[in-house]
């Protein structure tokens, strides 16, 4: 029998072991030193769509006839992550309070980053603490803030903060705007 041939993916490139466009899929001969080589084939050439895994079957056939085959999963997330803030009821000037930020994908998942207070801009208030958990097909970011300044204020999470498994980066994203009171609930 041959040895089977192997496959070209040509597209946007791996990372994680996803591609994150398009692919093309070009078979790579096989050989066989004894009837000698027929040809190699695949079954699938192009895969445009997300996929979590699909099997590439290359096949290569000798003169005689015989045939051997090897297959190979390729996985595509095309999807940025999707991020979005909780509500902040209130702040005041030097009191904490949280917001969450929830950012999933239902492709490849998020990868595994703990953001810290650096990856956000705020106004009139500043990052105190950013926890984790982790939620279905990503994570929530519990982030504390204190206000210092009265005044309107919004928290900003910049483009690629966030990442897919498959290296996409998340939109930027702005909290809802909270007014920063100088007078503390009681």
């Amino acid at each position: 029998a041959p040895t089977a041939g192997t496959i070209k993916v040509n597209g946007s490139s791996t990372i994680n072991a996803w591609y994150n466009g398009n692919v093309t899929i070009e078979a790579v001969n096989g050989s066989d030193s004894l009837s000698q080589h027929a040809s190699t084939t695949v079954n699938i050439t192009s895969i445009t769509s997300n996929t979590t895994g699909t099997t590439v079957t290359v096949t290569t056939t000798d003169k005689a006839g015989n045939s051997s085959t090897r297959n190979y999963t390729i996985k595509i997330d095309k999807t940025q992550p999707t991020c979005s803030f909780g509500t902040l009821s209130y702040l005041g000037v030097n009191t904490t309070a949280t917001i969450d930020l929830t950012c999933t994908n239902t492709v490849s998942g998020i990868s595994d980053k703990q953001l810290t207070a650096s990856d956000f801009i705020v106004s009139n208030a500043t990052i105190t603490n950013v926890s984790r958990t982790t939620v279905t097909n990503g994570y929530k970011y519990t982030i504390t803030l204190k206000g210092t300044t009265a005044g309107t204020s919004t928290v900003t999470l910049p483009s690629n903060k966030v990442t897919t498994v498959a290296g996409l980066g998340n939109a930027a994203k702005t909290s809802g705007s909270i007014t920063i009171t100088n007078v503390s609930l009681s």
